[in-house]
């Protein structure tokens, strides 16, 4: 029979306790999650900074015109309203004739919109 004394056992416990430490390190290790990334939806000119995506105004929701520099929540339901009773905008120019819409926010926002 194999006897060991209070040191070998402390030493014996202490090595399958590493041991077992290090099987749960190695295991919880290969069972992360794999690392995700983000894309943004805008594709920017690095160049210039410009976000190259452009609103469509005939299909634009409420958040999506909100993103217009100078476009609130209220305004953008008065562009979505005037859509709905005249029809779609056949160019970006006709948005001035949203009420509220004047040459200085279509200015701000012209370089943002399409009417694809």
């Amino acid at each position: 029979m194999f006897i060991l004394n209070k040191y070998e056992r402390l030493a014996a416990s202490f090595l399958v306790l590493s041991l077992l430490i290090a099987f749960i390190f190695i295991i919880h290790k290969n069972s992360r999650p794999p690392v995700t990334f983000t894309v943004d939806l805008f594709d920017t000119d690095i160049e210039s900074g410009i976000a190259s995506s452009t609103v469509n105004i005939n299909t634009a929701d409420v958040n999506e015109l909100i993103g217009l520099k100078g476009i609130g929540k209220s305004m953008a339901n008065a562009i979505i309203r005037y859509r709905e009773t005249h029809g779609l905008f056949l160019s970006i120019d006709e948005i001035k004739k949203v009420n509220g819409i004047g040459e200085k926010t279509f200015e701000n926002i012209k370089d943002g919109i399409a009417v694809e």
